[in-house]
């Protein structure tokens, strides 16, 4: 077994093992009886199986291949607000749960009763976000 392309622990396969009364492999845990122990805490990835050895070079390559930079997505926002009132200034304000409300970039003024709001936000929490307006002195 390898960590992060280096090698951790080795162990042979015994082809001689049979799997009965509904066991399986198991990646991440033991099984003895029907009680599942040792289980993993942490993260497994780039799992492998192959018909031969890997040499501690191939695996290396192949961790130096899979560490490339990773482009991923958010999800992103931009609030859009209106019936806005001319010469008033606004606080945007968020919550998670609508008892306890923080205060969100700058007060402004708006210049027109409709606009979108200048930044972008990103969030992991979408459906869990809730805003207001506040007047703000």
């Amino acid at each position: 077994m390898f960590v992060d392309g280096i090698l951790s622990s080795q162990g042979a396969y015994d082809s001689t093992l049979s799997y009965t009364h509904g066991q399986f492999w198991r990646i991440g845990a033991d099984q003895f009886s029907s009680q599942i122990w040792n289980v993993c805490n942490g993260f497994i990835d780039d799992v492998r199986f192959y018909n031969r050895a890997l040499s501690t070079n191939e695996v290396q390559q192949l961790y130096a291949f899979e560490s490339q930079p990773i482009v991923g997505l958010k999800q992103a926002f931009k609030p859009a607000l209106s019936n806005l009132y001319l010469g008033t200034n606004y606080q945007l304000q968020l919550s998670t749960d609508m008892s306890s409300w923080t205060n969100f970039g700058s007060p402004f003024t708006p210049t027109n009763t409709v606009m979108d709001y200048p930044q972008y936000f990103d969030t992991d929490i979408w459906g869990k976000l809730f805003f207001r307006l506040q007047t703000a002195p």
